[in-house]
């Protein structure tokens, strides 16, 4: 044996052809190393195909070889259907993995998407047939086809750059075409998995939105509604948290423009953007509405843009903490009940100043009945020729005061009565001079009261008791404005106004020839911001109960309904100056007029209740030549012209009268004679009686007192017979 304890005779040898050593003639890889641990059992093999050169060889093959080789078959064939059994347990695991894909993709609500890196749809899961309308076959196109032109604008960079970036998501919403409903909505969450061998692709998950999309966008209709109903709400609306920072406010374009903030307004503190006063109450309702859990209300003013502005604010509970105050702008409501209840006290003054009118109507009645008494009595004693020049000139004295009292009495009733516009030539310096002598005897003595009358042509046309109204209710102004007295002047000229100053005046003024009148006193004058403001109604400087600020508003009404105009010029502490401009009118020829006494004859019946008029009336009335009759009422003037009809040539009639007027006893008389002749001889008539008196053809007047003159020249009238007015300039006789 060799060293293994082999003997080479017994050696195996494998007669293979080619082969010259017996590890050259194994077949088998490996099996010299099998031989060379194992030990050997004679085994005689004759094989006749493996004899070499066609020697017969014996080869001997030790048993353990043989027992290998099969030994590795059987391992080779085992491990093969071990293999084998796996791939197909394999195989059936990536079905059913597959099946159990399939299914969860084709139940998904979802689509799942892969997309080629060029934009290719490779995959579509089936629920986009229901979702899209679309089949799959008609997806498998280019999804940018799909999307909406107007989404694609940003959507295509986005997909650009998600391709760029390996791994990157991204999430986007767009519009995408449905066969049948035009667009719907979709919201896809994409990965870039063009980088994965398993997927290559860009992996998309996408969910259909419209439902929710619409809703969002119904959502969003309605808060756009709410909001515009909140902005055009006119309430201000705040909340505030428990420390009182606004939380929210609407509409804030107002609330802005009201507050001015240098910042903003929510997060803020109300000490941030409120006044300090208003902060603090806001805090307090604040406070008290989280303590209570009640509402709260209260009312302020604040200074916004030079004004003051009122406002009214509830506050409640908004959720749990949190305070919602309601602020109401009630700046108009304050200004009427304001303006109301100065109404109110104008009018309880207008009806205090009805009866003082009424008043004073009766007691100028009254006060003409005396003064006719000793007007009447002193012209009968300057008419006696026994009495000596010294005794004439007092009596002549009387007279004059007598006529002055009368004519102070006169202008009274005259601006104090609510007449129809008479629109006459007048001049200005007559109704200057009646204020005048009003004023002088209305005003303190400390003011000095002057005339300055440089107008060449003063007379206009319209109607004197208007601008006798102005005037009066200038210098009482003036006077107002100087309590510790001072000096008021009336100044008149005539002048030329151009084009541009009618042009720069707000009163429609035409150019030409103006009267101008110029009120001027040493007052305590007019602060600048006010002098725009004092000829609106109710506006006034003075204190409450000073004044109703209805004064230079009338001026303003007048001088207007005279066609003129009028502007201020004044200084703090040095005064004011009102000029009025008005069109000159035509001049009027006036002739000094002379009333002469002219005798007459016939009966007059005198009806007066009072004494002293039917003494001194029945004197004068027999000096003119005429026959009396005398009556104390109405009733008795009815019964003794009834007692002398066809005899009496004129009844002189007073009006006020107890028993019955001379209003009734007139229409009585003139139910027995319509031709009865009447000259109204009174002291103070209403204005409805004046119309009465018109409507039943009264045309002739004479007022208390009056002078002989008078009493002829009405008689003389009332003889002769009425024309009727003509149409025209030509009078023609009946």
């Amino acid at each position: 044996m060799a060293g293994n304890g082999i003997s080479p005779s017994i050696s195996a040898k494998l007669a293979i052809p080619g082969a010259s050593s017996l590890k050259e003639r194994i077949c088998l890889p490996g099996v010299w190393c099998l031989l060379t641990v194992a030990g050997f059992i004679p085994y005689r093999l004759h094989a006749s195909g493996l004899l070499v050169g066609g020697d017969r060889q014996v080869a001997w093959v030790p048993l353990a070889v043989l027992a290998s080789l099969v030994l590795l078959i059987l391992a080779v064939w085992a491990r093969n259907r071990r293999l084998r059994a796996t791939l197909r347990q394999c195989g059936a695991d990536l079905q059913a993995s597959e099946d159990k894909f399939r299914l969860l993709v084709g139940n998904s609500s979802d689509i799942v998407v892969i997309i080629d890196a060029d934009g290719r749809q490779r995959y579509v899961s089936p629920v986009a047939e229901e979702i899209t309308g679309y089949s799959l076959a008609e997806l498998a196109v280019p999804f940018f086809e799909m999307i909406h032109p107007d989404d694609l604008v940003t959507l295509a960079p986005l997909w650009a750059d998600l391709c760029r970036r390996p791994g990157a998501v991204a999430k986007v919403r767009y519009r995408h075409k449905h066969k049948s409903k035009g667009w719907i909505y979709l919201e896809a969450v994409t990965r870039n998995l063009l980088h994965e061998p398993a997927i290559r692709g860009v992996l998309s998950n996408v969910r259909d939105i419209s439902e929710s999309q619409q809703i969002q966008l119904d959502l969003q209709h309605a808060l756009e509604q709410n909001r515009a109903l909140l902005d055009a709400n006119p309430d201000l609306m705040f909340v505030f948290s428990p420390d009182c920072r606004i939380v929210d406010c609407y509409p804030q374009r107002r609330i802005q423009e009201l507050l001015r903030p240098a910042m903003g307004l929510v997060g803020r503190l109300a000490s941030e953007v409120f006044p300090s006063e208003l902060a603090r109450l806001t805090r307090q309702k604040v406070e008290a509405v989280l303590g209570s859990r009640q509402a709260e209300y209260t009312t302020y003013s604040m200074e916004s843009g030079g004004q003051t502005q009122w406002f009214e604010a509830r506050y409640v509970l908004f959720g749990v903490n949190e305070v919602l105050a309601v602020v109401r702008d009630v700046s108009e409501r304050v200004r009427l009940e304001e303006e109301r209840s100065h109404l109110h006290a104008l009018l309880m003054q207008s009806q205090k100043m009805e009866s003082v009118g009424r008043l004073v109507g009766g007691v100028a009645h009254d006060f003409n009945n005396m003064l006719a008494g000793i007007m009447g009595a002193t012209q009968l004693i300057s008419l006696d020729s026994t009495l000596g020049g010294e005794v004439r000139g007092y009596a002549d004295l009387i007279l004059k005061t007598t006529e002055r009292a009368a004519a102070l009495t006169s202008r009274l009733l005259a601006f104090s009565r609510k007449a129809e516009i008479t629109r006459v030539n007048f001049s200005v310096h007559g109704v200057i001079e009646d204020t005048v002598s009003i004023l002088k005897r209305s005003l303190d003595r400390n003011i000095d009261i002057s005339t300055s009358f440089r107008a060449t042509q003063p007379w206009i046309h319209g109607d004197p008791a208007q601008l006798g109204n102005a005037l009066l209710n200038m210098g009482i102004n003036a006077a107002q404005a100087m309590p510790d007295g001072g000096s008021l002047s009336f100044l008149t000229m005539s002048l030329e106004l151009d084009e541009a100053f009618c042009r720069s005046s707000s009163y429609g003024i035409e150019p030409g020839a103006y009267v101008s009148i110029e009120v001027r006193d040493s007052g305590s004058g007019i602060d600048p911001g006010s002098v725009g403001r004092i000829f609106e109604p109710f506006f006034t400087t003075k204190d409450p109960g000073q004044g109703t600020g209805l004064g230079l508003s009338a001026v303003f009404s007048l001088i207007k309904e005279l066609h003129g105009a009028v502007t201020v010029d004044s200084q703090l502490g040095k005064g004011s100056s009102f000029r009025v401009y008005l069109p000159a009118g035509e001049v009027n020829a006036v002739a000094a007029a002379t009333v002469s006494v002219k005798s007459g004859s016939g009966l007059v019946l005198l009806v007066d209740d009072e004494e002293i008029i039917r003494l001194t009336a029945r004197k004068m009335l027999e000096k003119l030549g005429y026959q009396v009759l005398l009556a104390v009422d109405g009733q008795e003037a009815v019964r003794l012209y009834q007692a002398n009809l066809g005899k009496v040539h004129a009844v002189l009639l007073d009006i006020v009268m107890p028993v019955m007027d001379g209003l009734e006893a007139l229409r009585a008389i003139l139910a027995l004679d319509s031709g009865a002749r009447f000259i109204i001889a009174s002291g103070y008539i209403k204005e409805e009686t004046l119309v009465k008196l018109a409507e039943l053809g009264l045309r002739h007047y004479i007022w208390k007192p009056y002078s002989i003159a008078e009493l002829s020249e009405a008689l003389q009238a009332v003889a002769e017979p009425d024309i009727p007015e003509p149409a025209n300039d030509d009078q023609e006789e009946p």
